[in-house]
């Protein structure tokens, strides 16, 4: 029996030896090319941060396939997720400051930049969650380091600002390497959580909700504005209904496919969010998924004609065709390969652009999204040497009546019989402020409208420079912020605490309404940034220093000093003078307040859009009621800009009483925002609710209103 066993283990032994080594019958395959990184989730993190790596070619197989940050590369616990287009890793220990690529089955990948941010070792910080998937109601674990040794006046946040409730007793226990809550049946999101410890947040770990959406997947993970995407996850629901996917607040249109496990539905237009989200009918929301938004494919823009042909140097010419984009963004025209920086007009068949003084005859090519045109010839005949020439004018835009500055050579020492004709009409012996050869500065004439400037000198007349002409009574509708004293603040949040007293010592005007889109068209010279192209709807996607620009420029037109000085990035404030500006965070708080003390200045459903009635669109200014100062839209609808950097801390070290804070002296990461958007809830769009964003961002859920001296 013994040696029956024996034989039996011997056979056993060899049938495995032989199975595990002298064949492989589930080989893993390696990819066929080589791996490649096109994208990743963020460019930085801390150690321990989880990122993802978007590209193709990685793999299927952990055991093949490493990323490598800088000599430091990650282990198998540090890979959390792989398939051949995505590989999620948390930053290895040691890792620093450099470059980053990805090796699968022995082949590197391209290398791009990565940036480990610092991280004090006494920042709180989460290694995990048990379980990563759970129901609502359910017991929850985070395990990490520093939340401290009991809660005070710390929390747990989840997707959508939801966090547990003390009142509810939804917070177990709290120690300094764990936290144990019961989750909050409020939750409608998928999404990440992070723990906020005496202002300092954490780093944040997705977690998944049994029952809601899910998304897994999606392909492509680049993909341009048009095209189809395809979403794969769980949870979906079996048919479409009311449910949607949502890009950054617009929903998608057309769908080829909606099934529980897998969405295709077409990417929007203009869209300029890298995130998306399945919303079910139900109210249940999937985790954000970062796809990369490319700008849509079009056909090669196409020249069919310049007027006029020959043309001579600052005169401005129309090019005629096809597919040239409906704005200039991302766009240029090359004159003999001498860049053009006059732009007058831009439409998808015209454009108006002024041709470079030091342009020769040559080839014409217009670029839109890197695709070229075909070549067309102009020819360019310089004015005789003492023919009067304007080489450009101070502004681009006026009113009736407002000064302008004409600048060039061969005007005459004085003016004599000269004058200056503006589209036809001639300016009147009144209106020239001063003449020399090189500078006119003239009013402009009552009764001119859009078109050239020229300036006759005897029977010489100049080139034509165009100057926009604003409607008749042009204005920025403002009402009266009277001075006063309030309440600045809230004290049950570490960002908005402490509540503390604040005097505005001088009255200001404050735009009735935020800037719209017909305002910012007026002023920019026909540009368009929004999303919405809509007149009355307020205008958004537009950076903090392309606001800075607006205001200076409409303090121009309606015959006001500027206030701010421009340096590259650097941008400094004269707060005595008497041009638009944008508020400070002290004075847009006051003017929300409009003399209440709660979170909003009124009902929020009757003053405000947001996520309760807004069907996650902006609209139409001035829609909804307004406070007790006469302003609308202080609540939801946009984000609005304001002039202070935003640092979490500043009022906590500000004295109190107060009197017109400005924002920190130096410079931080991000500008302040205040009042929340069409998509945030009441509790985001409260009046002392504070935010930031990067200035140079810009995002369709982002505007501004503007103030000036009284």
């Amino acid at each position: 029996m013994r040696r029956a066993v024996l034989s039996f283990l011997l056979i056993t032994y060899f049938i495995l030896f032989f199975t595990s080594c002298g064949g492989d019958n589930n080989p893993v395959t390696p990819p066929a090319g080589d791996p490649v990184i096109d994208s990743l989730s963020k460019t930085h993190g801390e150690i321990g941060a989880i990122i993802d790596i978007f590209g193709k070619n990685f793999g299927s197989s952990k055991e093949n396939v490493y990323a490598e940050f800088s000599g430091a590369r990650t282990s198998s616990n540090d890979i959390l997720n792989l398939s051949d287009k995505k590989l999620t890793v948390k930053v290895p220990v040691n890792a620093k400051t450099g470059k980053l690529f990805v090796n699968s089955y022995g082949k590197n990948s391209n290398q791009v930049d990565f940036t480990v941010d610092a991280v004090a070792s006494s920042d709180p910080y989460i290694d995990n969650i048990n379980p990563t998937t759970f129901s609502l109601g359910a017991t929850l674990e985070i395990n990490g380091r520093n939340f401290g040794a009991n809660q005070m006046a710390s929390y747990v946040e989840f997707a959508r600002g939801i966090r547990p409730s003390v009142i509810n007793n939804e917070y177990k226990s709290w120690s300094d390497i764990k936290i144990v809550i019961t989750i909050p049946s409020a939750i409608d999101a998928s999404g990440k959580l992070f723990v906020m410890v005496n202002g300092k947040k954490t780093n944040e770990v997705d977690y998944k909700i049994t029952g809601f959406p899910f998304i897994s997947d999606v392909t492509p993970d680049s993909v341009h504005k048009g095209d189809t995407l395809t979403i794969s996850g769980s949870g979906f629901g079996n048919s479409k209904g009311t449910s949607y996917v949502n890009f950054g607040g617009y929903q998608g249109q057309n769908y080829q496919l909606w099934s529980d496990g897998t969405i295709k539905v077409q990417v929007p237009l203009n869209l300029t969010t890298d995130t998306i989200e399945v919303r079910r009918s139900d109210g249940k929301r999937s985790n954000k998924y970062y796809v990369k938004i490319l700008a849509p494919e079009l056909p090669a823009p196409t020249i069919t004609n310049i007027n006029p042909n020959p043309a001579t140097n600052g005169q401005s010419i129309t090019i005629t065709g096809n597919n040239f984009g409906d704005s200039k963004y991302n766009s240029s025209i090359k004159i003999n390969d001498v860049t053009c920086t006059n732009y007058i007009s831009w439409t998808n068949t015209q454009i108006l652009v002024t041709v470079p003084l030091n342009a020769t005859s040559g080839d014409v090519i217009v670029t839109v999204n890197n695709k070229e045109s075909n070549a067309f010839n102009l020819t360019i005949q310089p004015p005789p040497p003492d023919d009067p020439v304007i080489d450009y004018l101070d502004i681009q835009s006026a009113n009736e009546g407002q000064l302008v500055g004409i600048n060039g050579k061969n005007f005459g020492a004085t003016q004599g019989t000269s004058y200056v004709e503006f589209n036809g009409i001639n300016a009147t012996s009144s209106d020239y402020v001063s003449w020399s050869d090189k500078r006119i500065i003239v009013r402009v004439p009552i009764g001119t409208t859009s078109g050239p400037v020229k300036v006759h000198v005897d029977s010489k007349t100049s080139n034509g420079v165009n100057l926009n002409i604003l409607a008749k009574n042009y204005i920025i509708e403002t009402v009266l912020i009277p001075a006063g004293e309030f309440m600045m603040g809230k004290d049950s949040s570490e960002v908005e605490s402490p509540k503390h007293q604040v005097t505005i010592s001088n009255p200001f005007l404050m735009g009735k309404y935020e800037v719209s889109v017909l305002e910012w068209k007026t002023v920019m010279d026909g540009s368009d940034p929004s999303y919405t192209k809509i007149d009355k709807n307020p205008v958004e996607q537009v950076s903090w220093y392309k606001v800075i620009e607006f205001c200076n420029r409409l303090s121009k037109i309606v015959g006001l000093d500027s206030c701010y000085t421009i340096n590259g990035e650097t941008v400094t404030c004269d707060w005595n003078a008497n041009g638009f500006r944008l508020p400070t965070e002290a004075e847009w708080e006051y003017a929300c307040r409009a003399g209440t003390t709660g979170n909003w200045s009124g009902n929020i459903d009757e003053i405000g859009w947001t996520s309760n009635n807004s069907d996650y669109m902006v609209h139409n200014v001035g829609t909804k009621e307004p406070n007790d100062f006469g302003l609308y839209d202080m609540h939801g609808n946009i984000l609005e800009w304001c002039w202070d950097w935003y640092d979490p801390e500043y009022y906590k070290s500000r004295p109190n009483p107060d009197v017109d804070p400005r924002g920190p002296s130096v410079e931080f990461p991000e500008k302040v925002v205040r009042g929340g958007t069409f998509s945030s809830t009441p509790a985001e769009c409260a009046s002392p609710k504070r935010d930031g964003r990067s200035p140079i961002d810009f995002s369709n859920d982002r505007g501004f209103r503007v103030v000036r001296k009284k």
